[in-house]
């Protein structure tokens, strides 16, 4: 459940000031609402087109897999967000952060499912939907401090970070378990 919590911080982080950061790359003219609500809607439009499909991918080389290829992918794009400089670029890591959302809360349900004795398992959802509440809650105040603090790139950075320590980890207990196994 901490996972999901910051999955959905992460996510959440930039909604605060994405549209402050379009007007930057902009350079304060042009269509601003028009491009800020296409490049905010864009990571949703992503996970549409691509999640079930994800999900038969996961079926077949393993959820774990697929969440750290998700997370890898949301590091890489987190940074590279850092250093964008036209809006067309921000669109593209947009749609490509929305391809990682698709694997990483669907993933962790699934994985919740695999290692959830059936008896509990209302109550294991119960708690992931509220870390996940509250990631929506953490992140966008996060997201604000730390745009404020640092600036906006600064807190893409940020978050590239927290999903590499939740990367990190991850692989840390995934590869405990295996010698656990064995």
């Amino acid at each position: 459940m901490l996972t999901t919590l910051i999955i959905q911080t992460a996510i959440t982080m930039v909604n605060p000031f994405l549209t402050l950061f379009i007007r930057e790359l902009m350079h304060f003219h042009g269509p601003i609402t028009m491009v800020s609500g296409v490049i905010a809607a864009t990571p949703g439009f992503a996970t549409v087109l691509i999640a079930a499909k994800l999900g038969d991918i996961g079926d077949h080389i393993g959820t774990a897999r697929i969440i750290k290829i998700a997370l890898g992918l949301g590091v890489i794009v987190f940074i590279l967000s850092a250093i964008v400089t036209n809006v067309w670029q921000l669109w593209g890591l947009r749609f490509i952060i929305g391809l990682a959302d698709a694997a990483l809360l669907p993933g962790v349900q699934t994985m919740l499912i695999k290692m959830t004795p059936k008896e509990s398992v209302g109550t294991i959802f119960s708690y992931s939907q509220s870390a996940q509440g509250f990631g929506s809650v953490i992140g966008p105040m996060m997201g604000a401090l730390l745009a404020g603090i640092i600036d906006y790139r600064g807190t893409f950075v940020v978050n590239a970070v927290l999903l590499l320590v939740t990367l990190i980890v991850l692989m840390m207990i995934h590869r405990a378990n295996e010698k656990l196994k064995s």
